[in-house]
């Protein structure tokens, strides 16, 4: 039995939908203490409301909620390593085998670390040719959009964030602080302002008139309709 921690081939990330009962979530991957594995609800990182088993285990362990995340929230358990040397070795010192392989598990640990972050990064393509992605300088690129010339490299593009053009609708959606708040000013757009439909109306056609108005056209009723559609007119 090994008297260390094995290191497998395994991303130090696991990302979970909670469902509003869960409390208890697995992390596939080893830690060397509870402080290294970090705890998301959405993007909040959390530092209390949970404990951490399995800390020293080669296969990971659980966390466990004092209370269930609500439905929808994604958990997120990621091992987040602070990189400094472990150990030191002195001049005709011991050299014992359970401090190098400690020493050679969180070097590699910090590794899968670092590529685990590069994979969520932007990258090139392996077939691409090399250029440079530099970016503009900070006053350059302030406030602008980012853009690739014809040869691929970054530039700040023409225009400012606050210059681009939007409609009215989307205004009302720009200052929402949060996914509720948006959805909230959706929920409002559902109201068309029509007028209850009348017997009067009935197998007339809602049509946008040249206002650009919804309303109820009798003059376009149901089977006219159809029939100018089923002959391509």
């Amino acid at each position: 039995m090994a008297d260390h921690i094995q290191i497998g081939d395994i991303a130090p990330r696991k990302q979970y939908t909670a469902d509003g009962e869960q409390v208890l979530f697995t992390y596939p991957f080893p830690i060397f203490k509870a402080a290294d594995l970090e705890v998301y609800l959405d993007d909040s990182l959390q530092d209390t409301g949970f404990a951490v088993t399995g800390a020293g285990e080669d296969l990971g362990g659980e966390v466990t909620f004092d209370a269930a995340p609500g439905d929808g929230v994604a958990v997120t358990l990621r091992r987040r390593l602070t990189i400094a040397r472990q150990s030191d070795f002195q001049e005709s010192g011991a050299f014992r085998a359970q401090v190098i392989n400690d020493e050679l598990d969180f070097l590699t640990a910090a590794l899968q670390q670092i590529a685990d972050d590069a994979r969520r990064s932007v990258q090139l393509s392996p077939t691409d040719p090399d250029v440079v992605l530099t970016l503009p300088d900070r006053t350059t690129r302030a406030g602008a959009f980012l853009a690739f010339d014809a040869e691929g490299t970054p530039i700040a593009g023409t225009g400012s964030v606050g210059e681009a053009p939007v409609t009215a609708f989307i205004e009302t959606l720009l200052d929402d602080v949060d996914a509720a708040t948006a959805r909230a000013t959706l929920a409002t757009q559902l109201d068309l302002g029509i007028a209850a439909p009348t017997a009067g109306d009935a197998g007339a056609v809602l049509s946008v008139d040249a206002a650009g108005d919804l309303r109820y056209d009798p003059t376009l009723t149901h089977g006219a309709h159809l029939t100018a559609l089923s002959f391509g007119l």
